[in-house]
């Protein structure tokens, strides 16, 4: 009798994580997903913004988009340690794209004047790649059943984690929506990140992940376009910030590719992240500038 009653309820919980995809959790492919050995790295603007399906039709096989949020992933030991555990140690001619900006290397100070770095998800998160990754599906609110209600029409998903971990924004962008969220995201950002200094300790830790991943191919620092209005608060807070990611670059020799002068060149949903169209024209203008620093290489 309790077999009877116990059988459909195993089926049914085994069914839950199966029914997982990238409508119905924005993290959870990213710890289901098997190693990689080429890796797309920051917060949530490389995670919209580089496209790794592009890469592969530039003849880049193999590349995935390790990317999470600026809660989740600002460079600090949390996300090194998340990077060390996803990524295939077994292969060593991997391409490595760092992304970078001024608020995921900063951070707040206390009272004592010692930074503040708190703990994020990542940290609770051991096994990156395992499917089912129960782990993840028992510490979080995952709900699987949000598939259903899209499949039906009932709700229109907002975002789709891929395969390939590319998130991909699928609201409909317009100039008035676009006005009207970067003003908003400017004034969360401002509010937010307005007594941010940049951090000692992230700055070690992006030292870190560069000199881990450079064991294992090549890597690219790259600094993502936004909207100008988003890039001249940045210049305003964090003035020298450039030149210190120059400094990062020349001394572990890796070139840094600064795209963020280019703002006015793409379009994004509220200040801060590309919309698809300008998020893949982005990541093949960036593939061009990868191989022709790798031509002249040669």
């Amino acid at each position: 009798m309790i077999l009877i009653i116990l059988i459909p309820i195993i089926l049914l919980v085994l069914s839950y994580a199966f029914w997982l995809d990238g409508y119905a959790d924005p993290f959870y492919l990213h710890f289901a997903s098997p190693k990689q050995s080429s890796l797309i790295l920051g917060t949530s603007r490389s995670s919209l913004a580089i496209c790794p399906f592009i890469f592969k039709k530039n003849g880049y096989e193999d590349v995935y988009n390790y990317s999470f949020t600026i809660a989740e992933s600002p460079w600090g030991k949390d996300y090194y340690n998340s990077i060390c555990r996803k990524l295939d140690t077994t292969k060593h001619n991997g391409l490595f794209i760092v992304s970078v900006d001024p608020f995921a290397v900063s951070s707040q100070k206390n009272d004592a004047d010692e930074e503040v770095i708190p703990h994020t998800m990542l940290a609770e998160i051991d096994n990156v790649a395992q499917s089912p990754n129960w782990t993840y599906i028992g510490k979080y609110n995952v709900q699987p059943w949000k598939n259903i209600l899209y499949k039906m029409k009932i709700q229109t998903p907002s975002f789709r984690l891929h395969e390939d971990g590319w998130y991909e924004n699928l609201r409909v962008w317009n100039i008035e929506t676009e006005k009207q969220e970067t003003d908003l995201k400017i004034r969360e950002y401002k509010r937010g990140f307005k007594n941010n200094v940049i951090s000692h300790s992230r700055l070690l830790f992006l030292r870190k992940t560069i000199s881990f991943l450079k064991q294992y191919g090549s890597v690219y620092i790259v600094r993502i376009p936004t909207s100008p209005a988003m890039y001249e608060l940045e210049n305003q807070q964090f003035s020298n910030f450039d030149s210190i990611i120059h400094v990062i670059a020349n001394e572990y020799d890796v070139r840094y590719i600064n795209c963020a002068p280019q703002s006015k060149e793409y379009r994004t949903f509220d200040g801060n992240h590309l919309i698809p169209e300008d998020a893949q024209k982005f990541t093949q203008n960036l593939c061009d500038s990868i191989k022709a620093i790798e031509n002249n290489a040669k």
